[in-house]
């Protein structure tokens, strides 16, 4: 697990605050050993830009990498919300957790928890979905009228059984318009129902006179 942004935060000062005792230890030991004022004040200015020059770079590195790796985190967070914004949800939450800062492990927990509300909720939309579907093929099977399902395309996506009855020679895999019907009346149906299909017409008061 990669140490928290708080932890490397505490380590980048508490590695300025050494940086600083040493060159505090620097000047102590220049003291200690000079024997010339002058030599000893060369000394110090010595140290002291060296130091500022170390310690004036290191700053300025704390201030890029800090919020660099933030960004990185923040980038990581919107690319994940982004594919669940688009519908994914088999996101492997996890897998994000050893990547990412332990900072943002509480909210990538509270995402898991809600991709898990999200699963449960579609399970059962999509049985409830189901089942009304099966209620509802079950009353149109019922029904003593001809029923059938087209789709854009015209192919069959559900006929009943009065409908199986009465034209056997139509099978699940026809496309409408492609059937020849010999009887005028019902021929006139199912090209009444082709040219609404191609062009969208409305053919809800349409009637055909059964001609044998």
């Amino acid at each position: 697990m990669k140490p928290s942004f708080t932890t490397r935060i505490r380590l980048l000062l508490g590695l300025l605050f050494m940086l600083i005792v040493i060159q505090f230890i620097a000047i102590l030991a220049s003291i200690n050993v000079a024997e010339d004022i002058y030599v000893l004040a060369k000394d110090i200015q010595s140290i002291m830009l060296a130091f500022s020059f170390l310690i004036f770079l290191y700053i300025a590195f704390l201030v890029n990498y800090l919020p660099y790796k933030l960004k990185q985190s923040e980038k990581r967070l919107e690319a994940l919300i982004s594919e669940i914004s688009k519908g994914n949800y088999e996101i492997d939450i996890d897998s994000y957790m050893a990547e990412e800062d332990t900072n943002f492990h509480t909210l990538l927990s509270a995402i898991s928890e809600m991709l898990k509300g999200i699963y449960r909720f579609d399970d059962a939309k999509t049985a409830k979905i189901y089942e009304h579907h099966q209620r509802i093929l079950l009353l149109i099977n019922l029904l003593n009228q001809e029923c059938l399902i087209l789709n854009i395309e015209g192919e069959i996506i559900y006929m009943n059984d009065s409908f199986r009855r009465q034209h056997p020679e139509i099978s699940d895999d026809v496309v409408i318009g492609e059937r020849i019907i010999r009887d005028k009346g019902e021929a006139a149906v199912f090209d009444t129902i082709s040219e609404a299909l191609r062009d969208g017409n409305n053919i809800y008061d349409f009637k055909a006179n059964k001609n044998n």
